[in-house]
């Protein structure tokens, strides 16, 4: 299973900054039916920049 939230910056506008220890977002998913949660566990995933660079995080 796989969960895959994009956000595009369009053009070339700013980019969302904070000098704060805040949350810039939060990202929630609505699930159609129940299920249990607390057996997903994230492994790995990607932050691509606006120059399309790319960062592998690991969790």
């Amino acid at each position: 299973k796989a969960l895959y939230p994009t956000f595009a910056n369009i053009g070339d506008k700013p980019v969302i900054t904070s000098d704060a220890e805040l949350d810039l977002f939060v990202i929630k998913f609505k699930v159609k039916r129940a299920f249990n949660a607390g057996s997903l566990i994230p492994t790995d995933g990607m932050l691509i920049d606006k120059n399309l660079n790319v960062k592998h995080v690991s969790f």
